[in-house]
């Protein structure tokens, strides 16, 4: 075979390759574009993914439970005995983010530890000062809490701790709802807008609108709203309110 030869076949084998690799692109141009176009648009699957993250995230509750003043406001057995603090204010639990507790009742301060999993909640020995007081109802209220296994928290308002026998419910008194429940109270009685009131002994106050609206709050001190309501009955005129 001359070189004449060898350059022809050379050009015919150059000439094959080309004409196959436009037939490959050919066939295979929607492949390639779907592709680029992948790169460029990812699958919205990837999107919904991120976002149900986002949606589903929650807060653990151990941020809410902790470092507020949870005051005892009543317990409630099996039976429907209903148990109320006769000295309020005096009995009170404040859980440690290092998983301490702190407590005051109507004679002595205490401590304990506690442990907690999504809803259950338990508590360690109690430690406390050894004053006695005549009357006390310290010994029920840390009973009740002895037994306690599980909790139920309402934002940062409210506290209800169960056991197979009993529950008891705390309230939070400093509140960001009792702020402006408190507000709307002294807003509506500066406004000559309140038809009656009362207050309890824990300092919790109620009043009904003259629309029937109904207000609650923990006033900052006992006999608050009482001081309120005498200070407006020059513009507003009297007002009853009931108490314990």
């Amino acid at each position: 075979m001359n070189r004449k030869e060898k350059n022809l076949i050379l050009v015919l084998l150059i000439i094959l390759f080309i004409i196959t690799g436009i037939f490959f692109v050919y066939q295979n141009k929607s492949i390639i574009k779907y592709k680029i176009v992948s790169i460029l648009n990812p699958p919205s699957e990837i999107n919904e993914n991120v976002e149900n993250e986002d949606t589903n995230y929650s807060e653990p509750v151990i941020s809410t439970l902790t470092g507020i003043k949870w005051s005892w406001e009543r317990i409630t057995t099996n039976e429907n005995e209903i148990i109320f603090p006769r000295t309020h204010d005096a009995f009170t639990i404040t859980f440690t983010e290092n998983g301490e507790i702190d407590g005051t009742t109507d004679c002595n301060n205490f401590s304990s530890t506690f442990t907690k999993n999504e809803s259950s909640i338990n508590f360690g020995p109690f430690m406390s000062t050894e004053m006695y007081c005549k009357n006390s109802q310290e010994e029920i209220f840390k009973k009740i809490l002895s037994e306690i296994n599980n909790f139920s928290l309402y934002n940062d308002s409210k506290l209800i701790l169960n056991s197979e026998k009993s529950s008891i419910t705390f309230v939070n008194k400093d509140s960001e709802e009792n702020k402006r429940n408190w507000n709307l109270i002294k807003e509506a009685v500066a406004n000559c807008n309140i038809k009656k009131g009362g207050q309890t002994h824990s300092r919790e106050v109620t009043v009904r609108l003259k629309n029937g609206e109904e207000l609650k709050a923990y006033s900052p001190k006992i006999d608050n709203i009482f001081d309120i309501v005498n200070d407006a009955e020059e513009k507003c005129g009297k007002v009853i309110l009931s108490t314990e």
